[in-house]
């Protein structure tokens, strides 16, 4: 079931969860970057050193990941077998048709102008909103211990939708630029 080697939620002493408080987080974080802190290993054996830099890593790395509400859905799809890079993920054709449309949108704008550019961020979050509507029963489903295939399916499919609009907005710099 776990895909990887280290489930960072393990890492910082807390349950697999999308809804995980900010403060849980920073406070575990600092609880133990202050105990694993490689200063705090200075007079011991080498061995001793390279394993608190080593877990002093993952837990810089388990905080960057489980702050960040995208890489952190992608973690948990990740720890339950989700997201399988050689596993070809076909999302709906309607959708698809969608995000050409709103890629074709904002190509065409000057986004040099702010209104322009507001207007596109707008449409963007738009989406997104819909799209977190959509996925909140799911979230919920998962919260309250259902750990189906299908609920797993749905949030991938809300997290590759959101990687969508993440590009779009990305894009954006560039049709600023080059217009």
């Amino acid at each position: 079931m776990n895909s990887l080697k280290e489930n960072l939620f393990d890492i910082l002493g807390l349950p697999v969860s999308f809804r995980l408080a900010q403060s849980d987080i920073r406070k575990n974080y600092y609880r133990l970057s202050r105990d694993f802190h490689p200063d705090h290993f200075a007079a011991q054996s080498d061995e001793a050193k390279t394993r608190a830099i080593l877990k002093s890593e993952l837990i810089n790395l388990a905080y960057k990941v489980l702050s960040d509400e995208n890489q952190l859905i992608k973690h948990i799809l990740e720890i339950y077998g989700m997201l399988d890079d050689s596993e070809n993920v076909v999302l709906e054709q309607h959708f698809l048709m969608e995000m050409m449309e709103v890629n074709e949108s904002i190509e065409e704008m000057d986004l040099s102008d702010s209104n322009n550019l507001k207007m596109a961020n707008e449409m963007i979050d738009i989406r997104e909103n819909d799209f977190r509507t959509e996925v909140n029963p799911w979230i919920e489903a998962f919260e309250n211990g259902e750990r189906s295939r299908e609920v797993l399916a749905k949030i991938r499919e809300y997290y590759l939708k959101t990687r969508y609009l993440l590009r779009i907005r990305e894009n954006m710099g560039t049709f600023a630029s080059g217009n």
